[in-house]
């Protein structure tokens, strides 16, 4: 399981094919992937859209992202996901909030065999652990 570290000092900036994160409502994260200064999610309408850190956080209850990194802060990515989700924008998924969601999509993007297995945000970044060989910690987002 992956730890948010909400009141650390270190911050850190995202590569191509970093997760990130932020709160919803105080009971639920939502992700997508950094790509070339921009975030790469599947919004609640299905459609999956590059939206800049403002627009990724607003209306959201949280006011700050989260990158992933590991235990040292050291950034972790993928090339593979940044091209797979860049090649997905403007796409329609059936969005659905249970099962096929914003954690799901980002699965997609790292193309985790067994990815039909992810709903929750721990259970993509157990996956995520799995394929980095190594703890999975958020970090805040260097402004």
């Amino acid at each position: 399981m992956a730890e948010i570290l909400h009141r650390s000092t270190q911050d850190v900036m995202p590569i191509n094919g970093s997760v990130v994160c932020c709160g919803i409502f105080g009971a639920l994260t939502h992700t997508g992937l950094w790509v070339n200064g921009g975030i790469i999610e599947l919004s609640g309408t299905g459609l999956v859209r590059s939206v800049s850190p403002e627009r990724f956080i607003h209306d959201r209850s949280g006011d700050q992202i989260y990158v992933m990194a590991n235990q040292h802060a050291q950034v972790l990515g993928s090339a593979v996901a940044a091209n797979f989700a860049q090649a997905r924008i403007f796409e329609y998924l059936n969005y659905d909030v249970f099962s096929n969601n914003c954690n799901r999509f980002i699965a997609n993007c790292y193309q985790f065999p067994d990815c039909h297995e992810v709903m929750l945000f721990t259970d993509l970044t157990n996956k995520l652990a799995i394929y980095f060989n190594q703890a999975v910690v958020f970090y805040p987002m260097r402004s």
